[in-house]
């Protein structure tokens, strides 16, 4: 039998370990949360995400992996953040604000086309009044408004999530241009039809 001082000493010692996991488990924003990483606060990241229509995975993986890093993007291009793809300080704040919880509404096939705002005699400025020359990096795509209403959040099968910021002459029905900053992007991206989720 071990002498009391030694049982007490062990007893303590043996409490610290069983606590010390508890103590590491951290809340969603406690921590910076990067590509690479995988654990539960990952997890409540991509939920948050996909809730605000930014994260298109089927079920939150809790590894954060390219699509996390897209997701990310997405969510502080919308918000004006730095896009790095990095959860920080500055991105949850956001998230924790954001009240912009977006459901799913009709999924389309679209005809798509795209356009760039470099070009002789365009103005960069949409419909809505986006300066696309200001703001290069910004997803917009043009639509028929009586489609898919200007203003609305949309996801684009192999663009991303965008903004209906704006119309075109030739956009009619079933059809929308994507905005590319790029003109090379934009001739690559060629006339091919996509997916189209509207979120309401």
């Amino acid at each position: 039998m071990l002498p009391l001082k030694k049982m007490v000493v062990s007893t303590v010692a043996a409490g610290m370990m069983v606590s010390a996991p508890l103590m590491a488990e951290a809340s969603m924003g406690d921590q910076t949360l990067h590509y690479g990483m995988k654990n539960s606060d990952v997890q409540e990241l991509q939920s948050a995400l996909k809730n605000r229509g930014h994260f298109h995975f089927h079920t939150a993986t809790g590894y954060y992996g390219t699509i996390t890093v897209d997701a990310v993007k997405s969510f502080q291009r919308a918000k004006g953040l730095e896009v790095d793809g990095i959860a920080g300080p500055q991105t949850f704040q956001a998230l924790n604000a954001s009240g912009d919880n977006v459901k799913p509404g009709k999924v389309l096939t679209m005809e798509s086309t795209a356009y760039t705002a470099n070009c002789a005699g365009c103005s960069g400025v949409t419909s809505q009044g986006i300066n696309l020359k200001e703001n290069p990096d910004a997803k917009v795509i043009s639509v028929d408004p009586s489609v898919i209403p200007l203003g609305s959040k949309v996801y684009v099968e192999g663009y991303g999530m965008a903004i209906a910021g704006d119309t075109g002459g030739a956009i009619k029905g079933n059809k929308i241009d994507v905005f590319f900053s790029d003109r090379n992007q934009a001739l690559q991206w060629g006339r091919k039809d996509v997916t189209v989720k509207v979120f309401e």
